[in-house]
Parts: structure tokens; C-alpha cells; sequence
């Protein structure tokens, strides 16, 4: 999904088992934005943009569930919400894994797209995925993966020390959540990228710590 988020909240790079058996094509940008994320050079970033535009296979086919991932990389990273919000509404597909990740992937995009406007806005969009996400907790409590996209989609619109703390809760539970897991989440929200979080919750952030 455009979570995992330090993957991101970018497109969902994992689908476990669940692969695309579609043909392979050239894609090219997806080297390109792999340069941009080793080097930060902003130059690889719009290059990416521009050999997606140009790619035979994206100009056939627009965007599917065979080079969604990789589409989803790119017009992420190159904040082209409002694009990629229409290719992934255009999508046909009746596969569940797939409409799961469109769902929660398109109030990713609508909170974006309305990220400078009230925060009451953008954070229903949030609130919707972190509902989808506990439902699917509630069935599958188990899945490391899930608890991922849970708090990070929680860290774009609560403060930190309240899903750090949720976090620490999980040591309590009955399920005997690994120790190295708990770390791993906490580590997944502190290094969450601050422009992702909600202008609001940094204000709020930073004036605690000006007070303290």
C-alpha cells in the first residue's frame, strides 16, 4: 500500500504470497527512483516521472494490478496524488487482496490531497484505514505486517508518544508479542517521515517540546 509507510505510507510492497503472475515489461523509472532514494538527488526524482509518462507498457495499459506497485512508487514519491488517485479508480479487478490495497491506498491519496486544508478533513480518510486495518487485526492477529500499517497510519494523525505508548501496551497482551517485534514498530514510527504526519499533529509535537 502507499503504506507500508517507511514504505510509506509508500505503495504496499508486500503481498506475501500473493504474486502477479502478469508478464514482465520494461520499467525503467523504477531505476531511476531507486538512484533518487540512494542519492536524494531530486534530478533522478523527476526523471522517474518522466520515463514512467514514456513507458510503452504504462501509455498500452495505464495502470493495473501487474505494474501497480511500481506505479504507485513513482507518483508517490513524485506527489502526483491527484494522477494516481484517478489511475487507481480506474482499476478493474475483482481479486480481494487488490481491492483491499485500493481501498486503504485511495484515503491514503485523500488525505494527501487534502493534507493543507482543516485537519478534520484529512484525518477521516486516515481514520477509515486504521478501521479497515483493525478489522482485518481482529481475523488475522497474528500478522506482523498489519500492526505495521495500524501505527503508522495512527503516527500521521496521533502524536507519537500516544502510539508509542499503544505500542507498549502490545507486552501485555495475551498473544505474547516478540520483544524484537514491539521494537521494530516503535522504530517504524519514530522514523516515520515528518512530512507525512499532518501539519497539526508537528505543531502540536513541537510545542510540547518547546514547553518541556
Amino acid at each position: 500500500m502507499l503504506f507500508l509507510l517507511f514504505f510509506v505510507f509508500s505503495c504496499q510492497k508486500t503481498l506475501k504470497s500473493h504474486k502477479t503472475t502478469k508478464k514482465k515489461y520494461s520499467n525503467t523509472y523504477t531505476v531511476f527512483l531507486r538512484k533518487f532514494q540512494e542519492t536524494n538527488d531530486s534530478t533522478y526524482l523527476r526523471k522517474s516521472y518522466t520515463e514512467l509518462i514514456k513507458n510503452e507498457y504504462f501509455k498500452e495499459f495505464k495502470m493495473n494490478t501487474a505494474n501497480y506497485f511500481s506505479v504507485c512508487d513513482v507518483l508517490n514519491a513524485n506527489q502526483k496524488f491527484e494522477m494516481l488517485y484517478s489511475l487507481i479508480q480506474a482499476i478493474n479487478t475483482t481479486d480481494s487482496v487488490y481491492l483491499n490495497i485500493i481501498r486503504i491506498d485511495l484515503n491514503y491519496l485523500n488525505y494527501r490531497m487534502n493534507f493543507d486544508k482543516d485537519f478534520n478533513i484529512a484525518s477521516k480518510h486516515i481514520d477509515n484505514n486504521i478501521r479497515l486495518i483493525y478489522e482485518q487485526l481482529v481475523k488475522n492477529p497474528e500478522d506482523s505486517l498489519l500492526y505495521f500499517n495500524y501505527f503508522l497510519n495512527k503516527a500521521l494523525i496521533y502524536k507519537k508518544s500516544m502510539v508509542l505508548m499503544e505500542i507498549d501496551s502490545l507486552s501485555k497482551s495475551k498473544l505474547n508479542f516478540p520483544l524484537t517485534l514491539i521494537k521494530e514498530l516503535k522504530s517504524g514510527v519514530l522514523n516515520l517521515d515528518n512530512q507525512r504526519i499532518h501539519p497539526a499533529i508537528r505543531e502540536k509535537e513541537s510545542t510540547e517540546r518547546v514547553i518541556k
